[in-house]
């Protein structure tokens, strides 16, 4: 089966699962998944499973990954922060929903990992509107705020309070979030109401990587 009937299996799936923005489909199918995916897992690209990238990193569940940009709601030239770059997976979808994408990677091997992803599908920051940072996510990027949207693909007990500051009034955060869940974490939608309330609903359990501070310059790859 070629990638492409693979790629149009999954799509089918994750209909089925709920996943019913047909904006956010219709950039998965424009995607090419195993490209961002380590060759020796390429033939894994297209099952609805995470899969590891190194560095304790993974490339999230389709399925996740879907359900989060439904919940974002992005609009086409929406400026958006992204915290996690890992492949370049969901940035690349960003960047096919029209957002104008600001990414953060604290691991600077990853950004490497990413930016060369990204080249295969010819989504360069010389063409797109793509700015990608190595730095410590959990501080976001003050010089470039205020965002329309953030989302973060690692999960921590609270949102870092830098993040809150940097989301414009009425933008939208979807976050997982560890609180007094057993195991795995559950996903919110915070959105900022004017002037200083915190509006947060619970849209379901998953399963993330911790967010973890500080910046990884050199990293065994594992």
């Amino acid at each position: 089966m070629s990638w492409k009937e693979q790629l149009c299996r999954l799509i089918s799936l994750l209909k089925e699962e709920g996943i019913k923005d047909e904006k956010v489909l219709e950039a998965m199918r424009k995607i090419p998944r195993h490209l961002f995916v380590p060759e020796n897992l390429q033939h894994l690209a297209y099952e609805n499973v995470a899969l590891p990238i190194g560095y304790d990193q993974t490339i999230s569940q389709p399925y996740t990954v879907a359900f989060m940009l439904q919940a974002l709601q992005v609009q086409k030239g929406y400026k958006v922060l992204e915290i996690g770059t890992g492949s370049g997976y969901l940035t690349a979808l960003l960047l096919i929903l029209g957002a104008k994408v600001f990414t953060v990677e604290r691991v600077e091997p990853l950004v490497d990992f990413a930016l060369n992803n990204l080249r295969k599908t010819g989504l360069t920051p010389d063409k797109y509107p793509l700015k990608v940072f190595t730095g410590d996510g959990t501080w976001g990027l003050y010089a470039w705020a205020p965002f329309d949207r953030i989302i973060v693909s690692a999960s921590s007990l609270e949102v870092p309070q830098p993040l809150l500051v940097q989301l414009r009034y009425n933008g939208v955060l979807v976050m997982p979030l560890k609180r007094g869940f057993p195991r795995g974490e559950g996903l919110y939608r915070i959105e900022r109401i004017p002037p200083a309330t915190f509006k947060q609903s619970y849209l379901g359990p998953f399963l993330f990587v911790p967010l973890k501070q500080g910046v990884v310059r050199k990293s065994r790859h594992n």
